[in-house]
């Protein structure tokens, strides 16, 4: 018979099915009532190396790969994979872990609203610094230990320095950028009026009003003027003064690979405009601008398959939210690699993050919580 914490752990399965799959593992009987120690055998960090677990591998979404498993002393752990697009990226996952006698393992995996996704069962074996995970139908992969996950590959939480309630909700894919007094967005109705908000204190300030239905504020250029991108055009990023009077336009079009501009961010030291979204011929794309060229210059193109939601320059890198894979995160982004260096995600379940911007040394999200329906800014600290 199977230990009965291991039938508890996968009672949602069909009872028959567990009880196969518990003999296809070659596990026996354990009336003992028990629980399993929280220091395992199987604890600790550990590189997939080679090998297949088609039940692990479709917990997974498409394009993302296995790379690391990290099983605590306390049950708790995590999942840790790659995106294999261009860009690259992590993508993690909290689980919950214990082994049993009978050599079995189960994994409860949870998804990023904190609910149970995955409940797995698997064989194991620990042979010194090597773990060895089997399905009972074939399939096994072997994982490496290790001192620690690569950087580039964990998916810690961001920090929050501090939070505060606004009134209006932002508008479906504005920015948040800084006037040099207060932090600026699109308000989700009228989309014709620009909320400012004081950083420090959340208060409402003075709003402003632009005479065009579908604009999205995205990032300003020497704190008085706005880059902004119009639903009805997206091809197209036009920089306007608190008028709305035309300054200047860069039309993608007129480039070899035009995109759709889904995220915008404005590099002020170094006068560069980064575009970025989805090109009609292939992978999303990272454009580099000069603005101040007239016309205005393509300097480079980078392939950067990322879903961005929002952008902006901060600490001499991008900074982002990145909803790829069906996950959001906040990404730091090489310009010059078209690689994403640090993952960081959501400080809660509930948050929706809409916006990101930065105010000198210090950056901000704007998001929407689910279960409360409010707004709110966040300055983080990552």
């Amino acid at each position: 018979m199977i230990h009965c914490d291991l039938m508890r752990a996968v009672r949602p399965w069909p009872v028959i099915a567990a009880w196969v799959l518990a003999a296809g593992l070659g596990l026996g009987c354990n009336e003992d009532e028990s629980d399993p120690p929280p220091e395992g055998p199987a604890a600790g960090i550990w590189e997939h190396v080679h090998g297949e677990l088609p039940p692990l591998s479709a917990s997974l979404p498409a394009g993302v790969a296995l790379r690391y498993l990290v099983l605590g002393t306390d049950q708790n752990g995590s999942v840790h994979a790659q995106m294999l697009s261009t860009g690259a990226g992590a993508w993690c996952q909290d689980l919950l872990y214990f082994t049993t006698p009978d050599a079995g393992i189960v994994l409860q995996i949870y998804n990023d609203t904190g609910n149970v996704q995955d409940k797995l069962l698997f064989g194991f074996t620990v042979d010194g610094d090597s773990l060895t995970l089997g399905d009972g139908r074939g399939h096994s992969a072997v994982f490496a230990a290790r001192e620690a996950v690569p950087a580039e590959l964990d998916c810690p939480p961001v920090r929050v320095v501090s939070r505060l309630e606004l009134r209006n909700f932002p508008a479906y894919g504005t920015g948040l950028a800084f006037d040099g007094t207060a932090l600026i967005y699109t308000r989700e109705e009228p989309e014709t009026i620009l909320e400012r908000i004081d950083p420090d204190t959340g208060s409402l300030l003075l709003p402003l009003s632009l005479p065009f239905p579908f604009t999205l504020v995205q990032a300003t250029e020497q704190q008085s003027t706005f880059w902004t991108v119009c639903r009805c055009s997206p091809a197209v990023a036009v920089r306007r003064n608190a008028d709305g009077d035309e300054l200047d336009r860069v039309d993608t079009t007129l480039f070899p690979n035009p995109i759709n501009i889904r995220a915008l961010a404005h590099d002020e030291d170094g006068s560069i405009l980064w575009l970025h979204g989805l090109d009609a011929t292939g992978p999303n794309q990272l454009l580099r601008v000069d603005s101040d060229a007239n016309p205005n210059v393509l300097v480079s193109t980078t392939s950067l398959d990322l879903y961005l939601e929002a952008m902006t320059w901060y600490g001499g890198a991008l900074w982002a939210v990145d909803s790829t894979a069906g996950r959001q995160a906040l990404v730091e982004i090489d310009p010059e690699l078209g690689q994403v260096t640090r993952t960081f995600r959501t400080p809660a379940p509930d948050l929706t993050l809409r916006a990101i911007g930065a105010v000198g040394h210090r950056l901000f999200l704007l998001t929407r919580d689910q279960g409360t329906d409010g707004v709110f800014l966040l300055e983080i600290a990552p």
